[in-house]
């Protein structure tokens, strides 16, 4: 490998570690995704691990994490028993959809929210009316900013997948 891109994948690597932490994820889990798209070939836990300078456990934690939520996959390498992964090709689009469903949730939270206080508000007291209502709105406006919000996001990951198809044919 060039030195110049070796040295740019080590900094890939680390920026991406800071900004699944930025999100309140593993940093781990960002330094592994940003290593898997600067390699062609895919890499075994232990080339993981060595390339990282971490323990072969946590990384076998963590690539099993990012497996199951769709943004690396297990691969098998001719000749050899060891577990070797690589990144999925649309991955962003993988990320985006699971960024879509905690979107969803917090939709359905405001949802919860906003129906329980529209049923309390009719029998509460006049005092109690003033706080629930206060209540009341602000569960609106997050249903209807998460709702916008989802509605934008389908619609980009939809679009999204409808160019990334078209350039894969």
């Amino acid at each position: 490998m060039i030195e110049e891109l070796k040295e740019m994948r080590d900094v890939a690597v680390e920026d991406f570690g800071k900004a699944y932490n930025n999100w309140g994820l593993s940093k781990l889990k960002g330094r592994i995704v940003g290593l898997l798209l600067f390699n062609q070939m895919p890499l075994s836990l232990d080339d993981i691990a060595n390339e990282l300078h971490v323990t072969k456990g946590s990384v076998s934690t963590v690539a099993r994490q990012l497996e199951e939520g769709g943004l690396i996959r297990k691969v098998w390498v001719k000749g050899d028993r060891k577990d070797y992964y690589e990144i999925v090709s649309d991955v962003f689009s993988t990320t985006s959809e699971h960024n879509l469903k905690l979107l969803k949730d917090n939709l359905l939270i405001a949802q919860k929210y906003k129906n329980f206080l529209s049923r309390i508000l009719d029998s509460a007291s006049p005092e109690d009316k003033l706080e629930l209502e206060v209540y009341l709105d602000r569960m609106t406006e997050m249903q209807e900013f998460y709702a916008m919000l989802v509605d934008t996001f389908e619609r980009f990951i939809t679009e999204w997948k409808g160019k990334f198809e078209v350039a894969m044919q």
